[in-house]
C-alpha cells in the first residue's frame, strides 16, 4: 500500500470515534509490515502506543502495551485506551493543551522488538474527549476536516505513485498459477510448490548423500567397478543442511506412542510471558503470551523479554476457570492458544504416562532409538522417530554408556540429525519456588497422568537413562508437547 494512502486511512479511523459522549478511547488503524517491508498477514502483532504533547519528539505523557492480530491484508485495529498502560493516565489528559502527536511502535513478530515506528499529529480526538460529552458543534475551535483531509494528501504525494507490492503480496491472495504455486519457493510445503535453484540443489544432495550411506551397491562403487569418477568427487560442495519445521511449530518425526497412535513433536519446550494477549478455549482471551522455544537445545531467547519455562503441574492459566474440564485445564496446548504453534487452543496435548512409556520401551526397536547427548554444551537425551535414516556424517550410539557424553553434536552436526526427524529434549532441571537446580544432569517432563495422593507422573533422566516416575505438582518442570498424527 502507499504511504499516503494508509495516513489517510488512519485519520478517518480516528474520526469514527467521536460521539456526543465521546470514551477516553479512541480506534487507531494501522497496515503492518516487517523491516524488509513485506506485508505481516494473519499474525499476532505487538503495538506501543505513545502520546507527545507540544511536538512529536515531545514529553510522552501516556504510553501503553496491546496486542491485536492482522488481517491477511496486514491491516491491524487496535483500541487506544484498552491496551496495558505503561505511563500516563489517558483520562487524566488534558487535551485542550495539545497540540498531541501519537507514536506508533510495532513488533510485527510478536514480541518486545519494535522495528517499524510512525509519528502523526492528533487532529480530531482531542477535541471531542475535551468536550467531554458536549455539543461539538459548540466549540470555538472547530477543526477544518476537509483542509486536514487536503493536507494529508499534498504532503504525501510524492509517494503516490511509489508501489511497494511485489510478488509476495500477491501471491499471498492468489498463489495458483496453472498447475504450479508460486508460494514458499525458499521452503516448499505442497508437491506442486516452485522451488528455488539452492533448495533443488541442496535436496538432491541430501539425497543422494543419503542413498550413498544406505546401499551397499552405491553409486560410488558402481562407478568405481566401471572405471568411472567417484560420485563423491563430483559431491564435495559443503552443503547447509536447514531444519524441516513444518509450519506451525511441528517437528517432522513421527513417534508411535501407542500401537493405534503416532505422534510429532514441537519445535522446542513450552515458554510464558506476561506480555501481550492470547487465546483461550471458549473464544476468550487472556494476559500473556505462550510460545515454543526456538531451539530443541537452548531455552534462551534473543527478543529480550522475560520468558518463564518452568511450570508447576496444571499451571495453564486456567485454574480460576469455572465449567473447565479437569482434562483441559491442566493441558497447556487443549487451554492456551501457542503462539508460534498455529495460535489456536486444542492443536496441542500431553503425553499420558502410558504413552511415554510405550514410547521409550515398547514400540519397534525402542532401546535403539534414544540417547543421550549433548549439544552446544547442553545436555539431554535424543529419541529417534519410528522411521529415520541416519545421516551419512553423524555418528549415534543408543543408551548411557557414557551419561550426557555418550552422543557430543555441534549445531551443524544436530542439524542433520534433527532434520532426519530426531526429538531433543535438553536437560534443565527443576525449578522448587525460584530456585533452580540440576541443570545439566536432570531432566524432568510433566505428563497428563494423576497418581494416587495427588503426585503426577512424569518422564525423568539422569546420566544413567531415562525412567517415568511420581512427582509432586507443585515443583516446576519443564513441559513438551505434541499434535497426533
Amino acid at each position: 500500500m502507499k504511504k499516503a494512502i494508509l495516513t489517510l486511512f488512519v485519520v478517518l479511523s480516528v474520526l469514527a470515534t467521536i460521539s456526543a459522549q465521546a470514551p477516553v478511547k479512541f480506534n487507531y488503524q494501522t497496515v503492518v509490515r516487517d523491516i524488509q517491508g513485506n506485508l505481516v498477514s494473519n499474525h499476532l502483532a505487538h503495538v506501543k502506543i505513545s502520546l507527545m504533547a507540544g511536538e512529536p519528539g515531545g514529553d510522552v505523557v501516556y504510553s501503553e502495551h496491546s496486542s491485536a492480530m492482522t488481517d491477511r491484508s496486514g491491516w491491524v485495529t487496535i483500541t487506544v485506551g484498552e491496551g496495558v498502560p505503561l505511563s500516563g493516565a489517558l483520562d487524566l489528559l488534558d487535551w485542550g493543551k495539545g497540540p498531541f502527536y501519537i507514536r506508533c511502535d510495532i513488533d510485527p513478530a510478536g514480541g518486545n522488538n519494535y522495528t517499524v515506528s510512525t509519528v502523526q499529529q492528533l487532529v480530531s480526538v482531542p477535541y471531542a474527549l475535551y468536550a467531554g460529552g458536549g455539543d461539538y458543534t459548540k466549540l470555538s475551535n472547530l477543526p477544518d476536516i476537509e483542509a486536514i483531509v487536503r493536507e494529508v494528501v499534498r504532503e504525501q504525494a510524492a509517494s503516490l505513485y511509489h508501489e511497494t507490492q511485489g510478488m509476495y503480496d500477491v501471491a499471498k491472495i492468489d498463489n495458483s498459477v496453472g498447475n504450479s504455486q508460486i508460494k514458499d519457493v525458499a521452503d516448499p510445503t505442497d508437491e506442486q510448490d516452485v522451488v528455488t535453484l539452492a533448495f533443488l540443489r541442496n535436496y538432491v544432495d541430501a539425497r543422494m548423500r543419503s542413498a550413498y550411506d544406505s546401499s551397499m551397491r552405491s553409486v560410488d562403487d558402481i562407478m568405481r567397478r566401471n572405471g568411472g569418477v567417484k560420485i563423491t568427487d563430483k559431491y564435495e560442495r559443503p552443503v547447509t543442511i536447514t531444519t524441516p519445521v513444518a509450519k506451525n511449530g511441528v517437528l517432522p518425526g513421527l513417534f508411535s506412542v501407542s500401537p493405534s497412535r503416532q505422534v510429532r513433536f514441537s519445535q522446542g519446550n513450552l515458554q510464558r510471558s506476561d506480555i501481550g494477549k492470547h487465546a483461550i478455549v471458549g473464544n476468550e482471551t487472556k494476559a500473556g503470551t505462550w510460545r515454543f522455544a526456538e531451539s530443541q537445545y537452548s531455552e534462551k531467547s534473543d527478543d529480550g523479554l522475560p520468558w518463564q519455562t518452568y511450570f508447576k503441574w496444571g499451571e495453564t492459566g486456567c485454574e480460576d476457570e469455572d465449567g473447565i474440564t479437569p482434562s483441559i485445564c491442566s493441558d497447556w496446548g487443549l487451554y492456551n492458544a501457542i503462539s508460534n504453534g498455529g495460535n489456536v487452543p486444542g492443536q496441542w496435548r500431553l503425553l499420558s504416562i502410558d504413552e511415554w512409556n510405550y514410547l521409550r520401551n515398547e514400540r519397534k526397536d525402542a532401546r535403539y532409538k534414544f540417547g543421550l547427548a549433548t549439544i552446544e554444551g547442553q545436555a539431554g537425551v535424543v529419541l529417534l522417530p519410528d522411521v529415520w535414516t541416519k545421516p551419512a556424517s553423524v555418528t549415534f550410539q543408543h543408551g548411557a554408556l557414557r551419561g550426557f557424553t555418550t552422543n557430543n553434536y555441534d549445531y551443524y552436526q544436530w542439524s542433520l540429525l534433527e532434520a532426519a526427524g530426531a526429538v531433543f529434549l535438553p536437560a534443565m532441571g527443576s525449578r522448587i519456588d525460584n530456585a533452580v537446580s540440576n541443570v545439566g544432569t536432570y531432566g524432568a517432563y510433566w505428563s497428563g497422568s494423576v497418581l494416587s495422593g495427588g503426585s503426577i507422573y512424569s518422564l525423568d533422566f539422569y546420566p544413567s537413562g531415562l525412567q517415568t516416575t511420581g512427582n509432586h505438582a507443585n515443583v516446576g518442570q519443564s513441559v513438551r508437547l505434541v499434535q497426533d498424527k
